[in-house]
């Protein structure tokens, strides 16, 4: 089996819309692994010469909908400045343009409805390493380690980041009650988890988180993770996870089950 690991650094930090908001938009707090798969939709949209969108099965999907059938798994790793603080989040106040909420009858020179007020969350870690793990199929490796040269954006257009390398290691399964990682994984896989981490909820890949019109409620979607702010010490449950090391030395833990 092979990986795809890709070190890249974060610009200033990252804006990541929580997806149960409106009209204010705080960030979460760390990247979901459906960033992760967006971000690398557009590196392999630009190679594969695709539009943002698509049909399948009749239905209209965003491009980063095909990824699901090109990997069996993404995960990351982010190397915090401060393990003890972790990451906080900065909300600043903006005023923003209304135009597109309102009634028409209240559009017009000098409306009061034209402008509000709305909080906008974002993450700052200035030039912060994270380190992205891709598990493509046999026959998407080279394809996707090519559309991973190309990820230039985790979340929104504002936030940038750079990749500085990309490599094709090895990897082999392994089998342990109790493992030591650095990266994210389902909360329902472990029994227990020893040292510095933080429990959120985020969102889950699934084909129909990227198509149009088909999300009714967005906390459907949502499953709670583990983000180790260094490296733990996690006891796994029987029969829930796949274990994984790669040619460095990295410890993975994968659902059965994945998407």
């Amino acid at each position: 089996m092979k990986i795809v690991k890709i070190r890249a650094s974060l610009h200033w930090g990252f804006i990541l819309r929580q997806p149960i908001f409106t009209a204010a938009q705080p960030s979460i707090k760390y990247p979901s692994l459906t960033s992760i798969i967006g971000a690398l939709s557009y590196g392999y949209a630009k190679l594969m010469n695709l539009p943002e969108v698509t049909i399948i099965n009749n239905g209209i999907y965003s491009t980063a909908a095909k990824l699901l059938a090109k990997c069996n798994w993404v995960t990351y790793s982010i190397k915090l400045p401060s393990a003890e603080l972790g990451v906080i989040e900065t909300r600043d106040i903006n005023k923003v343009s209304l135009i597109l909420g309102i009634r028409r009858e209240n559009i017009y020179p000098g409306s009061i409805y034209l402008w509000g007020i709305q909080v906008h969350g974002k993450v700052y870690l200035p030039n912060t390493p994270i380190t992205i793990t891709i598990f493509p199929k046999e026959d998407s490796i080279t394809e996707i380690a090519k559309a991973s040269w190309l990820m230039i954006r985790l979340g929104a257009r504002e936030s940038p980041i750079s990749v500085d390398e990309v490599r094709i290691l090895s990897l082999r399964d392994t089998v342990s009650e109790r493992i030591k990682t650095k990266f994210i994984f389902p909360s329902e896989l472990a029994v227990k988890v020893h040292g510095l981490y933080d429990e959120v909820e985020l969102p889950y890949p699934n084909m129909e988180w990227w198509s149009l019109g088909a999300v009714k409620d967005p906390r459907k979607y949502l499953r709670k993770f583990i983000i180790p702010k260094e490296e733990v010490n996690v006891e796994l449950k029987k029969g829930y996870s796949q274990l994984y090391v790669d040619g460095e030395g990295d410890y993975y833990i994968v659902p059965v089950r994945t998407w």
